[in-house]
């Protein structure tokens, strides 16, 4: 069991994307089942997969190079100053929670009525055309 996914596909935490690509390539030739039955280990080869997809994306890389970075230094609260904790965000209350909401669906649905509105006046009109009896005349 590798520690983390740099290790997993051997690699330096510094690589470019073109040799994390190159690792993965190296490594699914070497454990995948179809390509090398000898070696073959589905836990490796889904080891390998799971440290690609996430080092083979940039953005998620960022973010686990900063989750790695922020184990290493020992803890999430080393970031504060010694004998503070973290900021707990205040939940509302039940009316708060309920006017929130509120406002937030009247920010939401107010213009979609809108717009709805200006759709379906005109469909009203076409559709009474439509459904009259061409014999009524």
């Amino acid at each position: 069991m590798s520690s983390n996914h740099y290790t997993t596909l051997d690699i330096d935490s510094t690589a470019s994307q073109a040799e994390i690509k190159d690792a993965y390539r190296r490594l699914a030739k070497q454990y995948h089942p179809d390509s090398n039955r000898e070696v073959a280990s589905h836990d490796r080869i889904a080891q390998v997969n799971a440290a690609y997809e996430v080092l083979g994306d940039p953005q998620q890389r960022r973010a686990y190079d900063r989750e790695l970075r922020g184990f290493a230094s020992g803890s999430r609260r080393a970031r504060y100053p010694e004998g503070t904790q973290p900021p707990v965000p205040q939940r509302p209350n039940g009316r708060e929670a309920d006017e929130l909401l509120y406002e937030w669906l009247q920010r939401v649905y107010t213009p979609v009525n809108r717009l709805l509105q200006q759709v379906i006046k005109p469909l009203q009109a076409e559709i009474d055309d439509l459904a009259a009896d061409p014999f009524d005349r």
